[in-house]
């Protein structure tokens, strides 16, 4: 199970150790969001210390309408013990984890400043 906490802003935050093609690896405070169908997004400032190996420039969709262009890295991630492979949004802002990680989990929160969020496989 992967556990964190919400935050005085009511986000929920886990934090996973994110791998880069060397080997070198950085812990990141991740916000979970349910709007964001991809698996990770991190700041560029993260992608340049991993070294990460830019995959493809795609677009979406933002919920105001309006299509934004971005680069999609390849990168790993650390999941419930097990490093994965995963394509990582590179967008500025908070570090995202997306509904595609999450797929297949169970995701509990418990929306208080300090409450208990946590991520466990389903069965």
């Amino acid at each position: 199970m992967i556990s964190g906490a919400v935050n005085a802003d009511i986000d929920a935050i886990v934090r996973l150790r994110v791998i880069g093609p060397r080997g070198d690896a950085i812990l990141v405070d991740f916000v979970l969001d349910t709007e964001f169908s991809g698996a990770l997004s991190l700041p560029s400032k993260y992608i340049r210390q991993l070294k990460l190996e830019w995959y493809h420039e795609t677009a979406a969709i933002l919920a105001d309408g309006s299509t934004v262009a971005f680069d999609v890295f390849d990168g790993a991630v650390e999941w419930h013990g097990t490093i994965v492979a995963v394509k990582i949004d590179a967008a500025e802002g908070d570090p995202m984890i997306g509904m595609e990680l999450m797929q297949g989990h169970r995701v509990t929160l418990d929306i208080i400043a300090g409450g208990r969020v946590t991520i466990a496989p389903l069965p």
